[in-house]
């Protein structure tokens, strides 16, 4: 896969996919990400959920590991004007209200991230 471009994915423990209303689960999938496009590759056994059988049981809940390294902040003057011309809006709204951003701060990061909000994230919570 490496030979097409791809990227592997670490960290992923669990992929589910929906497919005419059925989920379908992979554990401990190995993922590819194809660095320009956005698209996955997932391989790995899929197991058909019964949402019958798992709506009554409780969620277990996961807890993220804890990062070992200090959170890093981002240095931009909140009142600095930044260029947003080719970033997603809800990108920047979504860094604004989760991470409590201003505006120019989750653009910059947007901006570090290479317009990947969901690394933008993790990267201010701690996981570089």
């Amino acid at each position: 896969m490496m030979k097409l471009g791809m990227e592997p994915v670490l960290g992923v423990h669990m992929v589910t996919i929906k497919k005419n209303g059925h989920p379908f689960i992979i554990q401990s999938p190995t993922v590819f990400k194809h660095p320009t496009s956005g698209n996955y590759v997932v391989f790995g056994a899929a197991n058909i959920v019964n949402e019958k059988s798992t709506k009554n049981q409780p969620a277990v809940p996961i807890e993220p590991p804890i990062p070992t390294e200090p959170v890093t902040c981002l240095d931009v003057d909140e009142d600095e004007w930044v260029d947003e011309s080719e970033m997603n809006p809800l990108d920047i709204e979504f860094l604004m209200s989760k991470c409590e951003f201003p505006r120019a701060k989750a653009v910059k990061a947007l901006k570090d991230a290479d317009n990947d909000m969901i690394i933008a994230y993790f990267k201010h919570m701690g996981f570089n």
